[in-house]
């Protein structure tokens, strides 16, 4: 399987884990490298060019960085990830947060000379379309909202309808390869902590490398997956799943 060559590809090198990882990005002719001295020191950008935004990458990370080259100073990482005017930077020292923070669209920036640590700035580019009218549970009256494919989007249709510290998000990732986001919502003190624990759990154990949709994630979690009588509901409206965390579910 794809999972076990990439452990041994790991394996095979015997260099710095962070090294060896971007080794192995290098090989996809879609990830860049870009290099850039500042003072005679040189240091490495690098990402996968089709998950970056690149009007985010050329005004605020190059351009910060093409105003540090006429620089006398010498510069290390730290002065770096300081002139750099994005939000969401990361401090990466191990090989399985470097191939998430780059498979999520950041841009890696480190210094050959010192490859046990980077930093990760986001510059991620979204395609996601816009929230629609539900399309399977149609509804003349009431909310005209559904559910789209991304989790943050959809997370937020929740979070408008309970404005509650209470209303909580616990997040795992399942699928070895494909690493999918999957997220388990409650309310603190409404829900049952057994319930929410079995759930963990049954997550926890998906042994499986990869999961694409809801769909095939529920077969793996429910009791009879050869019963008649449905186990779990299916919707695509936010005021539902609302509505059934309020009753503790």
């Amino acid at each position: 399987m794809l999972s076990r060559w990439l452990l041994s590809k790991r394996k095979q090198n015997n260099s710095h884990p962070l090294e060896s990882m971007l080794s192995l990005f290098k090989q996809s002719e879609d990830f860049v490298e870009e290099e850039y001295t500042l003072n005679e020191k040189v240091f490495y950008l690098a990402y996968y060019e089709p998950l970056i935004d690149m009007k985010q990458l050329n005004e605020n990370v190059l351009k910060a960085l093409q105003e540090l080259q006429d620089d006398p100073k010498l510069y290390t990482l730290e002065d770096i990830k300081d002139v750099i005017p994005m939000i969401k930077s990361d401090w990466i020292t191990n090989s399985d947060d470097l191939r998430e923070k780059v498979m999520q669209g950041f841009v890696v920036i480190y210094d050959q000379s010192a490859p046990n640590r980077c930093f990760a700035i986001e510059v991620s580019q979204h395609f996601n379309r816009s929230v629609s009218p539900p399309e399977t549970e149609f509804s003349v009256s009431g909310p005209q909202e559904a559910f789209i494919e991304a989790i943050d989007t959809n997370i937020n249709l929740i979070r408008k309808r309970l404005p509650i510290p209470q209303f909580q998000i616990k997040e795992l990732k399942v699928g070895k390869i494909t690493q999918t986001r999957v997220v388990i919502m409650y309310i603190e003190g409404i829900a049952d902590p057994v319930n929410i624990q079995t759930v963990t759990q049954r997550l926890e154990s998906i042994e499986i490398d990869q999961v694409i949709d809801a769909n095939a994630l529920s077969q793996m979690i429910i009791d009879q997956s050869m019963s008649i009588f449905p186990q779990l509901i299916h919707t695509e409206r936010p005021e539902r799943v609302a509505a059934v965390l309020t009753e503790g579910r």
